[in-house]
């Protein structure tokens, strides 16, 4: 035995009879809709293009029995959007869909396209990208020699005999000649000049030092708005030019290599207002360094997923790095002498720092301009 609810009225049969009643039921029900006039209507789209609509459509009509044609719209054992007699004809160019069905499947279709018809959610993504470099350099060089000369005839009737340099202030007039090699753009040097007996003896002093400090900050500040799932792209640069020299098998060619600032991000809202974001960041420029002519480019370059929430920033990289060296050159054996050995050496030392910080920020634009 079986039962039927109807209202508060139960009804107790057998389950043969329930079964065959409900089968007749859903026949005469098929007939009827066969028989039910068609209505066509065009209903335009906000938010959502006519072709994704047409999609899911598509989907829906085959999600109860797929093949068989003969889904019921309504019926909860195969449920769909459209009736079997259901027809559409998309107008791409007002983004409407016309359709032509049942009462009953044009309801369907319309309660679905309201449903998913809404405006999306956009995603305004800032970063920020800061570079400090901080750069010194310290250089300390000697030069130094002397003149001897004595006040007797040559064989040759020559009036003196003279042991050095006949002009003190030429490089070739020092024993030592080891000056700051900074110090005729951005140093400084102290000469020394000092003669005895009457001149026969002169000594020619000089020190030389250098010092630079150099600070610098980049920031870089790309922005991008992006719709809810959507890839963003954003990029900003200039193309560097490589040449291959000339050869045998052919003349020089020229080639260009992209240097630049790009932002690349697809972001994802949650359901709790957080925003999950594939990020891809990179920038390349020049160091004003070369090879064999060609620049030399410095590449920076973050990729990463990562979640946070609507408005708050986050750092998402940071790269830190030193370059600290003293070079010492000078006469061997003298400039490693105690003290005295300054007088046969000169040293330079360079410490440079740069650091690389990366910020993020996603805010969540609402797509309703009413909100």
């Amino acid at each position: 035995l079986g039962k039927e609810l109807n209202g508060n009225v139960m009804r107790i049969a057998p389950l043969a009879v329930l079964r065959q009643e409900h089968k007749e039921s859903l026949e005469n029900q098929k007939d009827v809709e066969l028989l039910e006039p068609l209505i066509t209507e065009a209903i335009g789209l906000s938010f959502s293009r006519v072709e994704e609509i047409q999609k899911m459509i598509d989907a829906g009509r085959g999600a109860g029995n797929p093949g068989s044609g003969n889904e019921v719209p309504g019926n909860q054992n195969n449920p769909t959007i459209m009736s079997p007699r259901g027809s559409y004809i998309l107008d791409s160019r007002t983004n409407t869909l016309i359709v032509t069905d049942t009462a009953q499947g044009l309801s369907n279709v319309k309660r679905f396209i309201a449903l998913v018809d809404k405006a999306t959610e956009q995603v305004l993504i800032e970063a920020r990208i800061v570079e400090a470099t901080d750069s010194f350099t310290n250089e300390f060089g000697i030069r130094w020699g002397g003149q001897t000369s004595t006040q007797r005839t040559g064989l040759d009737g020559s009036p003196n005999i003279q042991v050095g340099s006949t002009n003190p202030t030429a490089s070739d007039g020092f024993l030592v000649d080891l000056p700051a090699a900074a110090a005729s753009s951005s140093g400084g040097a102290i000469g020394l000049s000092w003669s005895a007996i009457s001149k026969a003896i002169n000594l020619d002093l000089e020190l030389s030092a250098a010092e630079i400090n150099g600070e610098a900050k980049i920031i870089s500040s790309p922005r991008i708005l992006t719709a809810n799932g959507g890839t963003a792209l954003i990029s900003q640069g200039s193309d560097v030019p490589f040449v291959t020299p000339s050869s045998a098998a052919g003349p020089a060619t020229v080639t260009f290599k992209k240097a630049e600032l790009k932002l690349e991000v697809t972001p994802q809202i949650t359901a709790n207002d957080t925003v999950i974001m594939e990020v891809d960041i990179s920038k390349d420029a020049p160091t004003g360094q070369s090879v064999q002519g060609n620049p030399i480019l410095s590449t920076k370059k973050v990729t990463s997923t990562l979640q946070v929430k609507d408005g708050e920033t986050i750092v998402i990289g940071g790269i830190y790095t030193r370059d600290k060296s003293t070079n010492t050159s000078g006469v061997p054996g003298f400039k490693d002498i105690p003290v005295l050995g300054w007088l046969f050496k000169t040293q330079g030392k360079t410490d440079n720092k740069t650091e690389l910080l990366i910020f993020l920020t996603p805010s969540i634009v609402q797509g309703d301009a009413d909100t």
